[in-house]
């Protein structure tokens, strides 16, 4: 995104400090403005959108610096899930199939959207972006799930699993 946004307009923009503004980055490297040829921080919206995300939190009385963790990971998750990945279905999509097939009791169809998860999204993703939020449709088929999305990948962790989740021999 450009940046467009002097720090004076910026601190008259969100309520924040010049001063707070510089601390923040030095600190928790959050906001990243760019600079100007003369040395001047420019902000973009979307740095915008991150103070405004800081204040947030700090006003429900989360620490600056756990603050800044969050606005951080959730940029990083809004990145992933937007399509920033290998090719193939972003999580959000395959989420949303995932659900499809588990209502409809489809289980080959399931386990096929897991194998395309698995093959194109780090493990951890997988689980946390399209597994996690299947769980509630029922537990019954969350176990089975997650042994379908290890057994496709060819890999046997069994640390990966809950011990509830794996199938009985």
């Amino acid at each position: 995104m450009p940046a467009k946004y002097t720090i004076k307009e910026v601190e008259e923009r969100t309520g924040v400090a010049a001063a707070t503004l510089r601390q923040w980055e030095r600190r928790y490297r959050l906001p990243r403005p760019q600079r100007s040829s003369g040395g001047y921080r420019l902000y973009s919206d979307e740095d915008l959108d991150s103070i405004r995300e800081m204040q947030d939190f700090i006003a429900k009385g989360v620490p600056p610096s756990r603050a800044a963790e969050l606005v951080q990971q959730a940029a990083e998750s809004v990145r992933r899930t937007a399509g920033e990945h290998r090719g193939g279905r972003s999580v959000a999509e395959l989420a949303d199939e995932l659900a499809l097939a588990l209502r409809s009791l489809d289980m080959a169809r399931a386990e096929r959207v897991l194998s395309e998860g698995h093959a194109v999204h780090p493990l951890e993703d997988v689980l946390l972006a399209v597994i996690a939020p299947a769980m509630f449709i029922g537990l019954a088929f969350a176990p089975q799930a997650l042994f379908s999305l290890v057994a496709a990948s060819g890999e046997r962790r069994r640390s990966v699993l809950p011990s509830t989740a794996v199938p009985a021999k």
